[in-house]
Order: structure tokens, then sequence, then C-alpha cells
């Protein structure tokens, strides 16, 4: 009898039959165009998501920039009253308050003038907000993007340029309460508060003040009337880049 091992003929010990090389290749191919069209499917399906979360901030955009110019103009009006008011109320200067007829209309003019009611521009930035914190710009064209953050910039040079006729409007307002007894305005049967003094350093101070709430209020307005123009072209540009007029 032969030994185990001359008599072994299991497939181990059969050579194996080596694929040929084209064989090989169609298999390396078809795994590489699967892995090639997964990865061109998964960035479709990113621009696409990145292309709705654009039309979303954009479209938000265009309706936060609307209110934001009709605000504006509304903020525009009330300042242009009260410069008007100013400038009619300034021109009371030098004159002789230890007269009766004066002083009344000193005190009727700057009642009438409301120059602590200094109206300020309040954007609505929630979209913008919103772009900023979670990384909005990233999905959208730059031109665009380049566009909004211009945009940015000018409203806070409003913002700036607001604090000047509002700092100057309180500080008027202060002095007010040295040359008057202001609070009489709310006594049981209100009657106009007489002047106080006619210290004529603190009426000058306070003319120059008032004089001051009024230039830089037309600052402010001039300013504020051309980022309303800029939001105009922003918001023509935006509607006109993604189709949203209708």
């Amino acid at each position: 009898m032969k030994p185990d091992s001359e008599t072994d003929s299991s497939p181990s010990n059969t050579p194996q039959k080596r694929k040929p090389l084209s064989k090989y290749l169609a298999e390396f191919l078809v795994i590489f165009i699967a892995v090639l069209v997964g990865f061109f499917a998964d960035n479709y399906r990113e621009s696409l998501s990145d292309r709705a979360k654009e039309l979303n901030y954009v479209t938000n955009r265009v309706r936060d920039l609307k209110k934001e110019k009709t605000d504006g103009l509304g903020v525009i009006k009330h300042n242009e009253k009260i410069i008007t008011a100013l400038d009619t109320f300034i021109k009371l200067h030098g004159r002789d308050f230890t007269i009766k007829y004066n002083a009344d209309l000193f005190l009727k003019l700057f009642n009438n003038s409301n120059v602590w009611d200094v109206g300020t521009h309040k954007p609505n930035e929630t979209t913008l907000n919103q772009i900023k914190s979670t990384g909005g710009f990233n999905v959208i064209r730059p031109k665009i993007a380049d566009l909004i953050a211009e945009l940015d910039m000018s409203v806070q040079h409003v913002k700036w340029l607001e604090k000047f006729p509002y700092t100057h409007s309180e500080e008027t307002f202060r002095i007010f309460y040295e040359l008057t007894d202001y609070q009489e305005l709310w006594d049981e049967n209100p009657a106009m508060p007489e002047l106080m003094t006619d210290d004529k350093k603190k009426l000058m101070k306070f003319f120059n003040l008032s004089a001051d709430v009024m230039w830089t209020l037309q600052g402010y307005i001039g300013e504020l009337k051309n980022h309303l123009a800029t939001v105009d072209k922003v918001i023509e540009t935006l509607e006109e880049e993604y189709e949203l007029k209708k």
C-alpha cells in the first residue's frame, strides 16, 4: 500500500488556474466606475442642497431689505419734520427771553421740535445673522456674497452716524431741565412751564447743541438716503440674478 502522501489528491495540491489580466482590469473598472458614480451623485446631491439653501437665503434677504427700505423711508420722513421744526426754533437764538412773549415762543417751538425724539434706522438683519452664523456665505455665489457683505458695511456706517444727533439730542434735553421747571407738564392740570433763567451762556450752549442736532441729523439723513439707494440696487440685482420677479 502506498503512503497516504502519495495518494493525496486534495484540491490544495492541484495547481490554481490564474484569472486572465483582462478580468482583473474589468473588475477594477467596475469598482472604479461605481465609486466615481457615487462620488458624483453625492456631489450632485450636495450641490442641489447648497442651491436650495442659497435661494432660501437670498429670498429671505430680499424680503428683509424691502422692509428695511420701507422702515428707512419712514425714519427719513420723521427726522425731516424734526429738522424743519429745529430750523424755526434755532432762529430764536439771541432774543431777550426776559420778555414773556419770547419765553413763551421758546417753549412752544421747543416742544414742537421734539428734539429728543430722533428717529433711528433699525434694519432687519435676521437673515444676515443666520447667513453669518451658519456659514451661509460658502453656498452663495461669490459676487453676491460680496454684495451682501458690502451692504452690511453700509449699515454699520449708518449706525455709526446715528449716534451723533441722538447724543446731542439727549444733551440738549438735559440742559433744558436747567432752563425750566419741566415737571410742571406732569401736573394734574399741566400748563406750559416758564423759563427760570436768562443765563446767556447756558442759552448759547443750548442753542448750539440744538443746531448740532439739526446739522448731524441732516448728515445722517443724507447717508441713510444713500444707503437706501444701495438697498434698492441690491434688491434689483438679487431679483434678476435669481429670477425672483414674477
